[in-house]
Protein backbone atom coordinates (compact mmCIF):
# COMPACT_ATOMS: atom_id res chain seq x y z
CA UNK A 1 0.00 0.00 0.00
CA UNK A 2 2.35 1.88 0.92
CA UNK A 3 4.41 1.29 -2.23
CA UNK A 4 0.94 2.38 -4.13
CA UNK A 5 0.86 5.47 -2.56
CA UNK A 6 4.29 6.60 -3.33
CA UNK A 7 3.17 5.88 -7.03
CA UNK A 8 0.11 7.75 -6.63
CA UNK A 9 1.83 11.02 -5.33
CA UNK A 10 4.35 10.64 -7.61
CA UNK A 11 2.42 10.68 -10.23
CA UNK A 12 0.20 13.47 -8.73
CA UNK A 13 4.25 15.07 -9.27
CA UNK A 14 4.20 14.57 -12.59
CA UNK A 15 -0.20 16.10 -12.78
CA UNK A 16 0.88 19.05 -11.20
CA UNK A 17 4.22 19.63 -13.55
CA UNK A 18 2.45 18.66 -16.30
CA UNK A 19 -0.51 21.56 -14.88
CA UNK A 20 2.38 23.97 -14.66
CA UNK A 21 3.99 24.01 -17.90
CA UNK A 22 0.60 23.79 -19.95
CA UNK A 23 -0.59 26.85 -17.97
CA UNK A 24 2.75 28.60 -18.54
CA UNK A 25 2.41 27.49 -22.32
CA UNK A 26 -1.03 28.88 -22.76
CA UNK A 27 0.28 32.28 -20.78
CA UNK A 28 2.73 32.17 -23.79
CA UNK A 29 0.52 31.49 -26.50
CA UNK A 30 -1.61 34.36 -24.92
CA UNK A 31 1.06 36.51 -25.41
CA UNK A 32 1.49 35.44 -28.45
CA UNK A 33 -1.83 35.89 -29.93
CA UNK A 34 -2.27 39.48 -28.59
CA UNK A 35 1.60 40.54 -30.45
CA UNK A 36 -0.33 38.93 -33.44
CA UNK A 37 -3.33 40.57 -32.74
CA UNK A 38 -1.46 44.10 -32.82
CA UNK A 39 0.67 43.68 -35.61
CA UNK A 40 -2.64 42.50 -37.58
CA UNK A 41 -4.22 46.19 -36.57
CA UNK A 42 -1.24 47.69 -37.41
CA UNK A 43 -0.96 45.78 -40.87
CA UNK A 44 -4.57 47.88 -41.23
CA UNK A 45 -3.76 50.52 -40.44
CA UNK A 46 -0.79 50.60 -42.77
CA UNK A 47 -3.11 49.15 -45.57
CA UNK A 48 -5.77 51.90 -45.09
CA UNK A 49 -3.19 54.51 -45.35
CA UNK A 50 -1.20 53.08 -48.71
CA UNK A 51 -5.25 52.71 -49.84
CA UNK A 52 -5.43 56.34 -49.36
CA UNK A 53 -1.90 57.38 -50.90
CA UNK A 54 -3.08 55.21 -53.95
CA UNK A 55 -6.07 56.87 -54.06
CA UNK A 56 -4.29 60.13 -53.86
CA UNK A 57 -2.14 59.09 -56.77
CA UNK A 58 -4.75 58.25 -58.64
CA UNK A 59 -6.51 61.49 -58.48
CA UNK A 60 -3.17 63.25 -59.02
CA UNK A 61 -2.20 61.75 -62.26
CA UNK A 62 -5.58 61.75 -63.85
CA UNK A 63 -5.43 65.83 -62.90
CA UNK A 64 -1.73 65.51 -64.78
CA UNK A 65 -3.18 63.72 -67.31
CA UNK A 66 -5.93 66.09 -67.61
CA UNK A 67 -3.26 69.39 -67.69
CA UNK A 68 -1.28 67.71 -69.86
CA UNK A 69 -3.94 67.22 -72.96
CA UNK A 70 -5.44 70.75 -72.05
CA UNK A 71 -1.53 71.92 -72.94
CA UNK A 72 -1.79 70.17 -75.91
CA UNK A 73 -5.01 71.69 -76.94
CA UNK A 74 -3.40 74.65 -76.35
CA UNK A 75 -0.01 74.33 -78.18
CA UNK A 76 -2.29 73.12 -81.09
CA UNK A 77 -4.26 76.00 -80.68
CA UNK A 78 -0.73 78.18 -80.84
CA UNK A 79 0.14 76.66 -83.77
CA UNK A 80 -2.63 77.09 -86.01
CA UNK A 81 -2.23 80.76 -85.26
CA UNK A 82 1.34 80.35 -86.08
CA UNK A 83 0.64 79.82 -89.28
CA UNK A 84 -1.88 82.08 -89.72
CA UNK A 85 0.07 85.09 -88.58
CA UNK A 86 2.88 83.88 -91.18
CA UNK A 87 0.03 84.19 -93.96
CA UNK A 88 -0.99 87.70 -93.07
CA UNK A 89 3.25 88.64 -92.54
CA UNK A 90 3.89 87.37 -95.81
CA UNK A 91 0.30 89.22 -97.53
CA UNK A 92 1.98 92.50 -95.85
CA UNK A 93 5.70 91.97 -96.94
CA UNK A 94 3.94 91.41 -100.18
CA UNK A 95 1.83 95.03 -99.86
CA UNK A 96 5.35 96.39 -98.44
CA UNK A 97 7.43 95.21 -101.60
CA UNK A 98 4.47 96.89 -103.64
CA UNK A 99 4.62 99.83 -101.33
CA UNK A 100 8.50 99.96 -102.05
CA UNK A 101 8.24 99.97 -106.00
CA UNK A 102 5.41 102.30 -106.53
CA UNK A 103 7.67 104.72 -104.36
CA UNK A 104 10.39 104.34 -106.66
CA UNK A 105 8.23 104.77 -109.82
CA UNK A 106 6.92 107.74 -108.12
CA UNK A 107 10.78 109.11 -107.50
CA UNK A 108 11.67 108.52 -110.96
CA UNK A 109 8.23 110.04 -112.58
CA UNK A 110 9.39 113.19 -110.52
Amino acid sequence: MSEQLNQMHSMLEQLIKMVGNNNASIEELRQDVTTLKQDVTILKQDTTTLRQDITDLKQTTEQGFTDIVNMVNLLGEKTETISRVEAKLDALNDRTFEHEADIRLLKKAR
